[in-house]
């Protein structure tokens, strides 16, 4: 799988159900990074496959601030994902931001794209 193609052309990796629903998680993180694209120009973008069981989007936005984020089940609402970002500002400056909505986490980025 080219990693680096559109969001939209990705394909659900298979692993064994001990690690969760990896088409539950890959169409989470494929809309948030729609989402991204569509509000923040020159964003990068790569989906990561690391392991089996581990999905992750690596992030770069234009200004240089580089992040990580991550589809997990929601800690508030049972049935629902939420996405963990680990935002690196400097080589030892780095933050974990939860949110439980896709244009929440949307709406940080672009704050932090400024």
């Amino acid at each position: 799988m080219n990693l680096n193609q559109s969001p939209s052309n990705w394909v659900s990796p298979q692993w064994h159900s001990d690690c969760g629903d990896p088409a539950i998680e890959l169409e989470h993180l494929r809309i948030f990074a729609i989402t991204l694209t569509e509000v923040i120009p020159n964003i990068q973008i790569s989906l990561e496959l690391p392991e089996p069981g581990l999905m992750l989007l690596e992030i770069k936005l234009p200004n240089g601030v580089s992040l990580e984020t991550y589809s997990n089940p929601s800690t508030i609402r049972e049935g629902c994902q939420r996405l963990e970002l680990f935002v690196f500002y400097e080589p030892n400056t780095e933050i974990e931001k939860c949110f439980e909505e896709v244009n929440e986490a949307v709406e940080f980025l672009r704050l932090q794209a400024k």
